[in-house]
């Protein structure tokens, strides 16, 4: 003793030694020595048991290494530190509860083999933890959910074997695997040849559907993975739910993140990156919740997120780049520009889309391909351009909730919720095309209207597909764009009464069925209508067509086999069928009948009938 407050201080290199083969170790003043290495071993339990029960060590090279049987508790305001070597806690069975340690730029290495990691409830110290490195194994969990673990850390994996996992990291941090070794004493007093070593990565539950929480408050989170074969840097057991938050930072995910049926909430302050193709989020039937607050969400292209049966939701303050998402439930996507990372996969697969896209939804070169039931969006003047693999119909889209997992860990009460919306709205053009499959439109609800062209195309690569546009709502281009509507069809088109075709100012209608089919029909329904100001309107068919009105200060052209009125004549008050300064007609199964004719309103007609057509 040299009249400090430490009770054993070994000045320069010297080693310390406290052993207890079978019983227990009570610290209560300081342990220390210069640039030496500390050895305290317990056969049953370990405390520091005052605030003045510091262990500390000098040099960098110096290491402490505490090791219980049956448990480790430090009062608040006792201390553990080095300066700069590595600090090693070791309880076999039993909990590890924390004061402070301070490894400063070595690392520290914290086991409870068979018991919890756990802060104090009444804690002074702002940080528990302060290293380089930082390795957490315990065969229950990690902290609590009202008392996370504070840490100062650049690199952390943790494993809780049978509960959660709460830490609030200061600044930024990532997620990889570690390696932490310390010298033993020997009681010759020496250390050579005597150490132990610990190696971890990632962060894990693997028991009692243990949630994982881990928050930045001032920095980013990168989440890696070691050289495995598994892919993973963070993995929830069961019903575990995860909670990355970066209050005022980015999140960087380089490796895959999973949960067996939990939800997994990503929030960013600034950016949220898969920049990896290893970059998977997955969850079997929890929901998925990314959101960045100030900055983008990017997928490069091979990343893929999958929630099973739940909700996915993607939200931006500015742009998303999309590498796959995928569920049997419901997407809503919301930023600035929402574009394709490639040209590989399928972008959305689920059962219904929302898309609020403030300029951009695709790109003419590069469309957002889809696997989905139904699609509603409003997109800004950059359009929309969607591929659809089969059939999809444009109607409203209920709103879609996902859970937000909270600081504890929990979901209970805890929703956010992007509401409701209908049709296909766009202030710059619209293309929206099938490869395989039929396209309707919902009346009331599914109308597509932009500023721009609109292309509504279905196509087939199945012998068996018919792929035809059923229009129960209308089509528009908004006044003053002057926007050109085509409308094409491998095997049939039809119009109900809510289904107006209407292109503003100068710009012209196309709808045109492609393959010569028995169905390859345009049918328009009594009341139905295409309209332009001044553009020319063709409808083409393979077989054929049935009028409602077509009415344009243009030309018109009507191209099938048989061309008739789907309205009876009424001689009291006739529907017009086709009002234009020129109509072209090519029926080669005649046009009108005798009981009902096509009513006209034209300065001039050139027409072909056929030779067993009638006009």
């Amino acid at each position: 003793v040299d009249g400090d407050s430490k009770t054993i201080d070994v000045i320069g290199s010297g080693n310390i030694l406290i052993n207890a083969v079978a019983g227990s170790v009570d610290i209560q003043s300081g342990v220390s020595t210069g640039t030496g290495h500390i050895s305290v071993l317990a056969g049953t339990t370990l405390s520091q048991s005052q605030s003045a029960s510091d262990i500390s060590t000098v040099g960098v090279t110096g290491t402490i290494d505490i090791k219980a049987g049956t448990g480790i508790s430090m009062v608040d305001g006792a201390l553990t530190g080095s300066g700069g070597g590595n600090v090693r806690y070791e309880s076999v069975a039993g909990d590890i509860t924390l004061g402070e340690i301070a490894a400063g730029s070595g690392k520290a290495a914290i086991i409870a083999t068979a018991g919890s990691i756990l802060d104090l409830g009444v804690d002074t110290s702002t940080v528990d933890i302060t290293a380089t490195d930082l390795l957490l194994t315990a065969g229950t969990g990690i902290a609590a959910s009202g008392d996370h673990l504070e840490t100062t850390v650049v690199n952390l994996t943790a494993k809780a074997n049978g509960g959660s996992i709460f830490i609030d990291e200061t600044n930024g941090v990532t997620v990889k695997d570690v390696s932490v070794t310390v010298n033993r004493v020997k009681t010759d007093g020496s250390v050579t040849s005597s150490t132990v070593t610990d190696s971890q990565e990632d962060l894990t539950t693997a028991g009692a559907n243990g949630n994982i929480v881990l928050k930045s408050t001032t920095g980013d989170i990168t989440i890696t993975d070691a050289a495995d074969t598994n892919a993973l840097g963070i993995s929830a057991h069961g019903s575990g739910n995860i909670l990355l938050n970066a209050v005022a930072g980015s999140i960087d995910i380089q490796s895959g993140i999973t949960s067996a049926s939990g939800s997994i909430s990503v929030l960013a302050n600034v950016n949220i990156s898969q920049s990896q193709t290893a970059s998977d989020i997955s969850t079997t039937g929890g929901t998925i919740d990314f959101e960045a607050t100030t900055g983008l969400i990017s997928m490069v292209d091979g990343a893929d997120t999958n929630a099973g049966s739940g909700n996915i939701r993607y939200t931006a303050a500015t742009t998303i780049t999309l590498g796959s998402l995928s569920t049997s439930g419901n997407v809503s996507l919301t930023g600035t520009a929402i574009t394709d990372s490639g040209a590989a996969e399928t972008d959305v697969t689920a059962a219904t889309l929302m898309v609020r896209a403030t300029t951009v939804f695709g790109a003419g070169d590069n469309h957002i391909e889809t696997t989905v039931g139904t699609l509603s969006a409003t997109v800004g003047s950059g359009g929309l351009f969607v591929t659809e693999s089969d059939g999809v119909t444009i109607d409203t889209v209920a709103a879609v909730t996902v859970n937000r997992v909270k600081s504890d860990g929990t979901v209970t009460g805890s929703t956010v919720t992007d509401a409701a919306l209908s049709d296909l709205t766009s202030l710059g053009a619209v293309v929206l095309q099938t490869t395989n499959g039929s396209i309707t439109t919902a009346a009331t609800n599914g109308e597509i209207s932009a500023a721009g062209n609109i292309l509504v195309k279905v196509g087939e690569t199945a012998p068996a597909t018919v792929a035809g546009i059923s229009l129960n709502a209308s089509v528009s281009t908004n006044v003053g764009s002057a926007g050109n509507i085509s409308i094409i069809a491998a095997d049939f088109i039809t119009q109900s009464a809510e289904g107006d075709i209407a292109a503003d100012g100068a710009g012209t209608i196309d709808v045109y069925t492609s393959t010569s089919t028995s169905s390859g029909a345009i049918a328009m329904d009594p009341g139905a209508s295409a309209s332009s100001g001044s553009g020319n309107i063709r409808y083409q068919a393979t077989t054929a067509i049935s009028l409602g009105t077509i009415s344009t200060g243009g030309d018109v052209s009507l191209r099938g086999a048989a061309i008739t009125d789907s309205s009876a004549d009424d001689s009291a008050s006739p529907d017009i069928d086709v009002t234009a300064r020129y109509l072209r007609v090519f029926a080669t199964a005649g046009m009108g009948t005798g009981t009902n004719h096509i009513e006209t309103t034209i300065t001039r007609l050139s027409a072909d009938v056929g030779a067993a057509g009638n006009l």
